[in-house]
């Protein structure tokens, strides 16, 4: 909001941005997510994160 100097309110400004290839990106990365897992059952596997800073297995 952008005020005169009698404070009464001139103009509002604000900003869009596009998102949508983003919200893409995010659909098809769970899509994908979904199918690992669903292979990893059926095939009787699973996978796991090693961090060498903590030693956590995850």
């Amino acid at each position: 909001m952008i005020r005169s100097t009698n404070t009464k309110t001139e103009r509002y400004m604000g900003v869009i941005q596009d998102i949508s290839d983003r919200q893409k990106t995010s659909s098809a990365l769970q899509e994908n997510q979904n199918l690992l897992k669903d292979a990893e059952k059926l095939a009787h596997l699973g996978s796991w994160q090693y961090d060498i800073l903590t030693g956590k297995i995850s």
